[in-house]
């Protein structure tokens, strides 16, 4: 029913499944798990086609594939979203996925060529995270509006773009399957036919920049021979620069899962070991002093050492207490109780009595409640709110900007919407900022331990 049983779910260049066929599965993982979804984008994939013809973006996506299936495991789902972009569905937690991208920045988009438009094949990601749903009937709707936040959050980071600018209205999950010439163009991808395709396409290049040069060099001298002298040399340099570019792009791109990714995989693993290493000592040294400097101050700060404890940092999450909506004539108040270990913030907001009014007065409530729990310097605004529809079920989407000394974030949040629109988007707004909030206050409760 949720696949077009029509449309192939393999895709015959890279050898992955499409995106569409991960669904049941990630639905599944939704339902019992906390799942995040990761869009990756082989950027300048368009610009390399224009130059050396679309063998070689195939060459290439295909290789990028097969290195990046080389990085997962079996936490991980990965399969063909679009064009030039591939969706990968996993069960790792948040401080995984960073680890994750640097090791696919690092062992798949290692082999790059120098353009007017910045060095392409490039890597960019796109990444969103859910909590589980309570009822496997909502699995679609949710796994559906978190591939929606994926790509909304690749779409900002390659544009600029506010994330909530321009949400789209009903997911479009399913990629339509390339025509069935693909399938004989992939057979017609080995290495050595990329690289005659590339010979003509170098040669042809220089050769119009000597015609526009020459043609003002003639006029005041009116002979045509400055005109054959340049012909001649022009001939002889494309050779010397079509064995400098092409050669090490696609025969190294091309072979790279043997050549390519083992020399770059040993150093990146030991910079990033060694880090914790490195870390774990400074947070020691200090230590001592602030127990013999301040003894009495110790004991006033056991709440917050339990509250925000490394072990219990991950779990620990704001959670729901309450919402109440009083209504009355023209106008409707919601209160928003929320808790974090056993502190309690509430928020207030009053506005227009609408039925498409109130899920956005919930949602403001629901911030301004973040906001009074977060240390000063810190805030939560509401931006927009969606919902996404999966036959009879619904989820909504919810996009925030957590305010902070450092700068701004955008950060999305999903939450089902059958049973309760409004307390769905209280949980919406608590899902897009749990994965920030014990970060924030473990950073801020420290500079207040050393003060004390």
């Amino acid at each position: 029913m949720d696949n077009d049983p029509m449309m192939p779910t393999i895709d015959p260049i890279t050898r992955l499944p499409w995106s569409v066929a991960l669904r049941p599965e990630g639905a599944a993982w939704i339902a019992r798990a906390e799942i995040h979804a990761v869009c990756v984008q082989v950027s300048g994939l368009g610009t390399l086609m224009d130059v050396f013809g679309y063998r070689a973006g195939h060459s290439i996506l295909a290789q990028v594939g097969r290195l990046l299936k080389m990085q997962l495991d079996e936490r991980d789902l990965l399969g063909r979203h679009s064009g030039d972009a591939f969706l990968i569905l996993t069960q790792r937690p948040y401080d995984e996925i960073k680890v994750l991208l640097n090791h696919i920045r690092d062992r798949v988009f290692t082999l790059s060529i120098e353009t007017a438009e910045g060095r392409v094949p490039e890597g960019r990601f796109g990444v969103a995270g859910t909590d589980p749903v309570a009822s496997a009937a909502d699995a679609y709707a949710a796994l559906d509006a978190l591939i929606i936040s994926a790509e909304i959050a690749l779409q900002s980071r390659e544009q600029g773009k506010t994330a909530a600018e321009a949400p789209p209205a009903a997911p479009d999950l399913g990629v339509t399957a390339p025509p069935a010439p693909v399938a004989a163009e992939e057979a017609e991808a080995p290495t050595p036919v990329v690289v005659q395709e590339v010979e003509p396409q170098v040669l042809e290049a220089p050769s119009p920049k000597p015609v526009e040069v020459l043609p003002p060099a003639p006029k005041p001298v009116e002979v045509p021979v400055p005109t054959v002298a340049p012909v001649e040399p022009v001939e002889a340099t494309p050779p010397a620069a079509e064995a400098h570019v092409p050669a090490p792009v696609f025969e190294g791109v091309s072979e790279t899962s043997g050549v390519g990714a083992p020399t770059v995989e040993a150093p990146r693993e030991e910079v990033i070991l060694a880090k914790p290493e490195v870390v774990e000592p400074k947070v020691e040294e200090p230590a001592p002093p602030i127990e013999a400097v301040a003894p009495k101050a110790v004991a006033p700060k056991a709440e917050t050492e339990a509250s925000g404890a490394p072990p219990q940092g991950e779990a620990h999450r704001v959670s729901l207490v309450r919402w109440n909506l009083a209504e009355g004539g023209q106008s409707a108040t919601v209160e928003v109780e929320v808790q974090y270990g056993d502190k309690h913030a509430v928020g207030r907001v009053v506005g227009r009595n609408a039925p498409d009014r109130i899920p956005y007065l919930v949602g403001e409530a629901t911030a301004r409640a973040l906001t009074e729990l977060l240390p000063q310097g810190y805030g939560v605004i509401l931006q927009d709110i969606q919902s996404v529809a999966h036959g009879e079920h619904q989820a909504l989407w919810v996009a925030v900007m957590l305010m902070s000394p450092a700068g701004e974030e955008k950060l999305l949040g999903i939450a089902p919407g059958n049973e309760n629109r409004y307390a769905g988007t209280a949980r919406a707004v608590l899902n897009a900022i749990n994965r920030r909030l014990s970060l924030v206050l473990n950073q801020v409760s420290k500079p207040s331990t050393d003060a004390s």
